[in-house]
């Protein structure tokens, strides 16, 4: 069964591996676990996920899924249940990063382009450790994203 849950302790092994491929330090997340989500198929990682909050303002610095064929059903679970956690947390405006490649997912998924350059919504944040290498924001409302039954039906 797949599950996407907050990353807790017992799951750090299968996690390292996961990341292996990506050439990601680890250390970056694993002090920050309460601001991270995985993807699993029983205790095989297959996603991974990153975000951070400031006050009202919210942000998912990474969305990894393992087999890029599977990035439009599983992006799309581990974007919203991030997106929940945000809204669940305080959140009223959330922030995406992403490459060129996965804009159209995330689009799909609903986030619309914003007009803010990263640098000036990680200087908000006071999180300048965020993956910088995603060069397209992307953004919404919060809780308004989620009066739409499904944004992936678009």
């Amino acid at each position: 069964m797949i599950t996407v849950s907050k990353t807790e302790s017992k799951d750090l092994k299968a996690l390292s591996t996961f990341l292996q491929p990506y050439k990601m330090d680890e250390s970056l997340f694993m002090d920050r676990l309460d601001e991270t989500m995985i993807i699993c198929d029983g205790t095989e990682v297959l996603g991974f996920g990153a975000f951070v909050l400031k006050e009202h303002v919210g942000m998912i610095d990474l969305a990894l899924i393992g087999n890029e064929m599977l990035w439009p059903s599983l992006g799309d679970g581990l974007v919203k249940a991030m997106l929940n956690t945000l809204d669940l947390r305080g959140a009223s405006k959330a922030y995406m990063l992403t490459d060129p490649e996965h804009s159209k997912h995330v689009e799909k998924i609903g986030l619309s382009k914003s007009d803010e350059a990263a640098d000036s919504i990680l200087e908000k944040l006071n999180a300048p450790w965020l993956l910088k290498s995603q060069s397209l924001v992307y953004e919404t409302k919060l809780p308004d994203f989620f009066d739409h039954a499904c944004h992936s039906k678009k």
